[in-house]
């Protein structure tokens, strides 16, 4: 529909403020929040309100972008990513493009009727993975 605003899932607001995590929505109807890593050091992470179902099972997406550039990723920087999806227990890296940058982000899908403290696994998780390579690739905190 013309002009309609995106759904925001409350769901997602309920465990948030469950949790006493900080958030706000995007224009995509989506959550953002700033998650502390270690005293020096923080993450992004969305929390898509969309869903996807695969037949009975609803599930949302969960990621932080760790890396950015204006090329495609390096061999180096794919192969390196790709590797770690190899090993991890939970998510995986993926790139995504938007207005000629390109993002690699760590991802993780979670059931859209999860509870509060698997949120909080997912989230650790998914900022965690993605604050560990944006430090290794750039040594920066600008995720």
């Amino acid at each position: 529909m013309l002009g309609a605003k995106p759904l925001v899932d409350q769901r997602v607001a309920i465990l948030l403020d469950e949790l006493g995590i900080d958030y706000e929505t995007d224009a995509d109807g989506d959550y953002q929040a700033l998650l502390e890593i270690k005293a020096d050091r923080f993450q992004q992470v969305v929390i898509r309100s969309r869903t996807h179902t695969l037949d009975e099972l609803e599930v949302r997406k969960i990621y932080s972008v760790a890396y950015q550039t204006s090329q495609p990723l390096s061999q180096q920087v794919a192969n390196l990513l790709l590797g770690i999806n190899h090993s991890s227990k939970l998510g995986a890296w993926q790139l995504m493009e938007s207005g000629g940058e390109y993002f690699a982000a760590y991802n993780a899908h979670v059931s859209a009727d999860t509870d509060a403290q698997t949120l909080m696994t997912v989230l650790e998780a998914v900022v965690e993975s993605a604050d560990s390579i944006e430090d290794y690739l750039t040594g920066r905190d600008f995720f």
